[in-house]
Formats: structure tokens, C-alpha cells, sequence
């Protein structure tokens, strides 16, 4: 998205961490005397279902930005493209075509880089083809997006209890 658009390289490094509100708005900044103002970002790596389920257990409200299912932008048909690629990719795996199904979810994880459930998915293929390692490094990404995802734990732990690492496998259960 950002190089059609000839974002150069800043452009994709994502959204930062910290970054100054001139480098954001430019001129407008400066001419507003807000130049010096940083914006931060201190909970971009914390997966969104994490921060809904925290603001739920203190019984806090948020706001929704609408732009994120607005589908005039492009980041949202991708999103929704990569939710298609992993429902097909499911439909796969229920029949056992597991290349199908993998190849489904990598599709999905190329639009939404951040989608723990399609890597939890691959996972659960790659483990029924019995390639554990990619299993387990699947499974773990998955966990490293979303530390609230209790069959990427399971799934993980089933790996391990399979090459008989009992003591991961009861970590993760």
C-alpha cells in the first residue's frame, strides 16, 4: 500500500512508537507552534483482542476509530480479503487438504501480517502434516500477536508433548 503510494522508505516502517508531530502533519504543525509535540504509541505491540478484554475486566468504555471498517481504505479490504483467505484456508483443513489449507493461510498472513489466527491455523496444518518445527514456530507467533490465544497454547503444548518435551508441552497447558 505505501509503496503504490511512494511513501519512500519511511513509509514502511509502520506506525512508530514515538514520533513528532511536525514529521506528522508538517508545515501545519509548525505553523500551529506544535512542532515540538511527540505523539506515543506506548500499545501498539499489545494485540487489540488484549486491550478489549483489560478495558472489559475494569468495566471501562473505549472508542472505536471508524475508519478502521470504513472500506474506502485500502487496509480494510486487505483485512477483509485476509479473513476470506483463512475461512477458505479452514474449509481446507476440515477436509484434510492441508497444502490447500497452508497455502490459504499464507495468503492470508501476506495481507495481514499481524492476523494471529492465520498463524494459528498454518500452525494446526503444519502439524497435521506433521512438520513440528514450523508447527511450533507458527504457534508461537501466533501467541507473540496475541498472548490471549488459548489453542495456539494447547496446540503448542500438543507439539511438544509429540517430540516428547514434557516439560514445554505442560508449560503451555
Amino acid at each position: 500500500m505505501r509503496v503504490a503510494r511512494s511513501s519512500g522508505l519511511d513509509g514502511l516502517g509502520g506506525m512508530r512508537r514515538t514520533e513528532c508531530l511536525a514529521a506528522m502533519l508538517g508545515a501545519e504543525a509548525l505553523s500551529r507552534g506544535l512542532g515540538h509535540v511527540e505523539v506515543w504509541r506506548p500499545l501498539l505491540a499489545v494485540s487489540k483482542t488484549r486491550l478489549i478484554r483489560t478495558l472489559e475486566a475494569a468495566a471501562l468504555t473505549w472508542l472505536e476509530d471508524p475508519s478502521n471498517e470504513n472500506r474506502a481504505f485500502e487496509r480494510v479490504r486487505l483485512r477483509d480479503l485476509a479473513d476470506s483467505f483463512v475461512n477458505r484456508g479452514q474449509m481446507h483443513y476440515a477436509r484434510r487438504e492441508f497444502d490447500q489449507a497452508i497455502s490459504d493461510f499464507n495468503r492470508a498472513i501476506r495481507f495481514d501480517p499481524g492476523f494471529a489466527l492465520a498463524f494459528g491455523n498454518r500452525a494446526n496444518a503444519w502439524s497435521m502434516k506433521k512438520d513440528y518445527q514450523r508447527a511450533i514456530a507458527d504457534y508461537s507467533r501466533a501467541i507473540s500477536l496475541d498472548k490471549d490465544f488459548p489453542s495456539a497454547y494447547t496446540g503448542r503444548g500438543l507439539v511438544y508433548e509429540e517430540l516428547g518435551d514434557l516439560a514445554r508441552a505442560r508449560k503451555d497447558y
